[in-house]
């Protein structure tokens, strides 16, 4: 015998599908973001008129180090003017981010072999989808292990930016392993921690509050994936 009435029953069923429904829309939005920066990757590697404008005999150009820095504008614009945005601005500013990262990442990847790049796209994209189920379905509240999470993030980009002066080849290593290790966690909180956000405020999957969600999954996803080529790149 059914212990609900029918029509809690029912509130529950079209909750669940609502909070599918969200959480597809934010996954779909995040894997074009992905999609999006590899094709402008790939258009970097193909391209010898773009390699140049990018990157010149001493490093980056001029327009190279805009499309390096403009993203992070964007971010400021989508995190800070989310609930001012509409979903069609908020999915406009993603993409266009998506693809200036892709331009960067293109002329990091010109100097990798496309095995290690192939291999390191299919277990960063094997690993996130596992990880994103766990988050998913995960029944324990995974918040301290995000305020964890976040101090230790803290402590990659210190070490990452004081690298740049030691140039150790071990530390990178090391580095890209706890990053290999910290971006796997973050997947898994991230994704458990949109799915509450819809199950207490409930925003529409066509809205920005989706598309900030699918920049916060994308923004693990290609730090993964970076972590993992460091580990196991190798030079053409």
């Amino acid at each position: 015998m059914n212990r609900y009435p029918i029509g809690a029953t029912g509130r529950g069923a079209m909750r669940e599908d609502s909070l599918h429904g969200f959480l597809t829309a934010v996954f779909v939005q995040m894997a074009g973001s992905v999609a999006v920066s590899a094709a402008a990757a790939l258009l970097v590697e193909r391209n010898a008129i773009l390699q140049s404008a990018l990157v010149g005999p001493d490093g980056m150009t001029v327009a190279g180090w805009i499309v390096l820095l403009a993203p992070l504008a964007l971010v400021i614009i989508l995190g800070a003017g989310v609930e001012r945005l509409s979903g069609p601005a908020a999915r406009l500013l993603l993409f266009v981010y998506a693809t200036l990262v892709g331009l960067s990442l293109g002329t990091m990847l010109l100097g990798i072999s496309d095995a290690a790049v192939l291999t390191s796209f299919g277990a960063a994209a094997a690993g996130f989808a596992a990880l994103a189920l766990v988050g998913g379905r995960a029944g324990r509240d995974l918040s301290g292990l995000g305020s964890f999470l976040t101090v230790g993030l803290v402590g990659l980009l210190v070490a990452l930016l004081a690298n740049l002066l030691l140039r150790s080849t071990g530390l990178d290593l090391v580095l890209a392993a706890l990053g290999v290790l910290l971006f796997a966690g973050l997947t898994a909180y991230d994704t458990q921690r949109l799915k509450r956000l819809y199950l207490d405020t409930q925003p529409s999957a066509d809205g920005s509050v989706a598309v900030l969600g699918a920049l916060t999954l994308y923004l693990d996803f290609l730090n993964l994936f970076v972590s993992l080529l460091r580990l196991s790149g190798r030079r053409r």
